[in-house]
């Protein structure tokens, strides 16, 4: 989010240089309200010349801008700021608006507002830059006679419709869920379900300090990613951006909608968990198993020119092997009887270079045991499998 873009006060006095002075002259409201809408229509033409897109008119800044003229108009006085006057930021969010930038035009006439106003906005640099300001999106512009001359206000903004926790969660999930290309949404669910209140707590940390310290603890083995954004829009091209789509196949989602200091004007603050998805996720543990010891075999068959055969006793001890691993416990790994080798990798069809020497030190061996776990922490799936292969002395 912008902060709030300031203005330059512009004087029009010079028009009664080339302008008459009119004699005191009540113009009817209907005549009023007409020009504040060709006001409007006379900032879009400019805004189209420069291909930007159009200002739609906006109710509640228009109330902002009758009610600065108003005050303009009591203090005789062409100015932005009063003493004890709430600034342009402050009086939005005193009508409870959110919005993600917005910007003030004035300027007081001695004759009836036309073209003639307008051209002096168009000729007056700061007050142009308003005018074609690609952040603006939402306008209103109010017009007071008094009995000394015109005064003209023109409120600029994005005034965005701050949705509620649950349905700017609801949509995120949604986008995501739609866009990953592996989706786990039974992953998902675990997730949110054993870090939901964790998420959401980082979440309203986010929107109160701007930042966070670090990621709690049993975050281990996730990536927790943080986003400020006036617009959900916003999220989602930075979801995109970030190549989260194509790294992670489950996640969930902390949301908060407020203000903050930092973000006068209101914000989403976002923490999203996600997990990376686990190769061959899907597919059964022995079918795994079978792969990798056909993989492996055909390096032996090269060399010995036979293969290793499977042994249903030595995966049992193989079992046995890679949950004590898990647990730490190594004396399986110690035993004498057996030579084991007990690893975890991410993808459990290529055995790490590091490893082979272990099968062609044993390559006089014929039987072979083997096991996977795919490890589980509060149901998730760790981001790793354990191997363990064993050989009798």
């Amino acid at each position: 989010m912008k902060n709030i873009k300031s203005t330059i006060v512009l004087l029009l006095m010079y028009f009664t240089l080339i302008v008459p002075v009119l004699p005191e002259t009540y113009i009817s409201e209907s005549e009023l309200r007409k020009s504040e809408k060709e006001m409007l229509d006379l900032l879009n033409i400019e805004r189209k010349k420069k291909g930007i897109h159009k200002l739609e008119f906006n109710s509640d800044l228009y109330r902002i801008a009758m009610e600065h003229n108003q005050k303009m108009a009591s203090e005789d006085q062409l100015a932005h700021n009063f003493a004890e006057y709430k600034k342009l930021d402050q009086r939005l969010i005193d009508m409870n608006l959110y919005f993600v930038a917005a910007g003030e035009n004035i300027a007081f006439s001695n004759v009836y507002p036309s073209d003639y106003i307008h051209d002096g906005f168009v000729k007056s640099a700061p007050h142009f830059e308003n005018i074609i300001d690609k952040k603006f999106r939402h306008c209103g512009i109010a017009i007071l006679e008094t009995d000394k001359g015109f005064y003209i206000t023109q409120e600029f903004g994005d005034i965005m419709n701050l949705i509620s926790t649950g349905d700017a969660k609801r949509e995120i999930e949604d986008f995501i869920n739609k866009n990953l290309i592996f989706s786990n949404k039974i992953i998902s669910k675990k997730l949110d379900m054993n870090f939901r209140k964790k998420l959401a707590d980082i979440s309203v940390t986010l929107l109160k300090k701007g930042s966070i310290e670090a990621a709690p603890g049993d975050f281990e083995g996730y990536d927790l990613l943080t986003i400020q954004a006036s617009r959900i829009g916003e999220i989602k091209k930075f979801v995109v951006l970030a190549n989260i789509l194509k790294k992670y196949d489950s996640f969930a989602l902390g949301v908060t909608a407020g203000r903050s200091e930092k973000y006068p004007g209101g914000v989403f603050s976002i923490a999203l968990l996600m997990k990376k998805g686990l190769k061959n996720n899907g597919r059964a543990l022995e079918e795994i198993e079978s792969e990798i010891l056909e993989n492996l075999n055909i390096k032996i068959r090269e060399i010995r020119g036979q293969v290793f055969r499977y042994d249903k006793k030595l995966s049992q001890t193989a079992a046995k092997t890679v949950k004590d691993y898990y647990s730490g416990d190594n004396s399986l790994i110690r035993n004498r009887s057996y030579n084991i080798l007990a690893y975890q990798v991410s993808d459990p069809l290529v055995i790490p270079d590091k490893h082979i020497g272990f099968f062609f030190a044993n390559i006089k061996k014929s039987s072979i045991g083997i096991k996977i776990l795919r490890p589980e922490q509060k149901g998730i799936p760790a981001d790793y499998y354990l191997i363990a292969f064993v050989f009798r002395n």
